[in-house]
């Protein structure tokens, strides 16, 4: 007997992001470049760290950033990285911590066909080492970015939440959350071995976060950029990658694939926790005339590849604009998450004291009528 569980989850609303300004950047997006950016010098500065900030029982603590490790130096497919390292101290907490801030040039070669055809991409990537994450403790990451524009958020961090704020000549990016385990296998056999749960090949614990550009795939894109005008898709995950949702019409299902080791290193079953936010006029924008993007309610269930549903633990936050969906306790492997909207009953009244019921994804009350539940 299959096991299930039904989640209702409704529309999250979240504040509409501005458009971003024009301005001189501090990075040139023309160049074949990646900069290592480190913590803004000025108020206005861009491209930059603004700040790093931990909670340690339960206190805001500002980091510094003490030191800068230099980089220059050149990938295995020809860009050129420049730029450093931060190291930042947090009063209170002894060692130090190492803080990547990756910015990839839209002309960033990520791949070398057989050809010679070069696959450029551009994200930002933000992760932090050394006490920062032996801690445990709540991190805050605030970063200036001037020409990036946004397809895909990933956050590697458990509790995560973000932010987009525009400011003048760009946007300030703020991710908040604890360090996540993640465990994984190495490139060889790997579909094997999740198919017969093995134990991981490595676990690591990461606190981090990825802004994918939006531009034509192979042209400055990973994901492409198809509806970046209306919006992106956000995931807080603990696998060690992810991919974006996809719509099934037939179906009225969105669906996700997730893969990660089906247990760590010491053979204890790895707990799946996801997180999803898509603003609703991307949805309506990249899947036009389907029952998503008018749905009020939703349900979320995981499935494993042989068709089981497992139990999850899911929770749902109702406002407009934007929706987001919860899922934690799940079994990692070869997974698929199911997001599929319900049809809801509304109850409509005419002037006569009669009434009736409508349903449907978001069914409206017929001319001459006032609702009066659902």
């Amino acid at each position: 007997m299959k096991k299930f569980v039904t989640a209702l989850i409704a529309l999250f609303i979240a504040a509409s992001f501005s458009p971003l300004t024009a301005s001189a950047a501090k990075t040139d997006p023309t160049k074949e470049q990646i900069w290592n950016i480190t913590q803004c010098k000025s108020k206005t500065e861009l491209d930059c760290v603004e700040s790093a900030v931990m909670w340690v029982k339960g206190k805001r603590v500002v980091g510094r950033q003490l030191s800068v490790e230099r980089t220059s130096y050149r990938t295995q497919n020809g860009t050129r990285v420049t730029g450093g390292l931060g190291i930042w101290s947090f009063p209170g907490l002894a060692g130090t911590s190492k803080l990547e801030a990756r910015l990839e040039s839209p002309r960033n070669v990520m791949e070398i066909t057989g050809d010679g055809r070069k696959i450029r991409a551009s994200s930002l990537r933000v992760y932090f080492d050394g006490v920062a994450l032996r801690s445990n403790n709540q991190i805050e990451v605030t970063v200036r970015t001037s020409w990036m524009k946004p397809m895909d958020v990933q956050l590697h961090a458990d509790n995560a939440t973000w932010s987009r704020k525009a400011i003048k000549g760009g946007d300030r990016w703020s991710v908040r959350g604890k360090p996540s385990q993640i465990s994984g296998y190495s490139e060889v056999n790997w579909q094997k071995k999740i198919n017969s749960g093995a134990k991981a090949d490595w676990d690591d614990v990461r606190w981090g976060f990825l802004v994918h550009h939006a531009a034509p795939f192979g042209e400055g894109g990973y994901f492409g950029d198809r509806c970046a005008e209306s919006g992106f898709s956000a995931e807080a995950h603990n696998a060690p990658g992810a991919g974006q949702p996809f719509w099934d019409e037939e179906a009225e299902t969105l669906y996700f694939n997730i893969q990660a080791a089906v247990k760590d290193t010491r053979g204890r079953p790895v707990s799946g926790k996801f997180k999803l936010w898509m603003d609703t006029k991307y949805v309506q924008c990249m899947w036009p005339g389907s029952t998503l993007g008018m749905a009020k309610t939703l349900a979320v269930t995981v499935v494993n590849k042989d068709g089981e549903e497992q139990v999850v633990n899911s929770w749902s936050l109702v406002d407009t604009g934007m929706f987001r969906i919860e899922v934690n306790g799940f079994s990692y492997g070869d997974t698929t998450i199911r997001i599929k909207p319900l049809r809801i009953a509304r109850v409509c009244e005419a002037a006569d004291g009669t009434t009736q019921e409508v349903v449907g994804i978001d069914p409206q009350c017929p001319e001459g009528t006032e609702l009066v539940s659902g």
